[in-house]
């Protein structure tokens, strides 16, 4: 959704207040982020979903993945934001993961790894991000779903 700069002088119609104010912006944005694990890169993917909205600095984004690679185990599993965050600290949401070969699914919160990616957090007493503990590689079959919201960094 373009943002709208309003000068002096500038009228706000009952369209800019639909638009800007009430969330209705239109269509949410397509993304296409980056799944990387340790030494694996840019692992393969089918983007079954990945759209997210921008609401002033704001940042919804909702997205499932399902892999059609591996990674590297005992590393973090981490995925490309849509936009730069301000901060990794404002990156939080939730996610669910799920290990096809035992047939697992992981509840998560998704937290922000640095100001472009988001990792995610299963075992709260290590703190250690999923993909270190429990220590896996992801894998083809494996999907990654959540929601994340965060500030923009403009």
């Amino acid at each position: 959704m373009a943002q709208k700069t309003f000068t002096d002088g500038s009228v706000l119609t009952a369209s800019d207040l639909n638009t800007y104010c009430a969330g209705e912006g239109g269509a949410w944005t397509s993304h296409t982020p980056q799944i990387d694990q340790g030494a694996s890169t840019n692992i393969a993917k089918t983007v079954t979903y990945s759209k997210y909205a921008r609401y002033g600095r704001m940042i919804v984004w909702n997205f499932t993945l399902d892999l059609t690679a591996g990674g590297t185990a005992g590393t973090q599993v981490t995925v490309t934001l849509p936009t730069t965050a301000a901060a990794a600290a404002g990156v939080n949401g939730s996610a669910a993961l799920f290990d096809t070969s035992t047939s697992t699914r992981y509840v998560c919160t998704a937290f922000g790894a640095d100001t472009s990616r988001v990792a995610f957090l299963v075992d709260q007493a290590s703190s250690a991000a999923w993909g270190q503990s429990p220590n896996l590689a992801i894998a083809t079959g494996d999907q990654i779903r959540g929601s994340v919201t965060y500030e923009a960094s403009s």
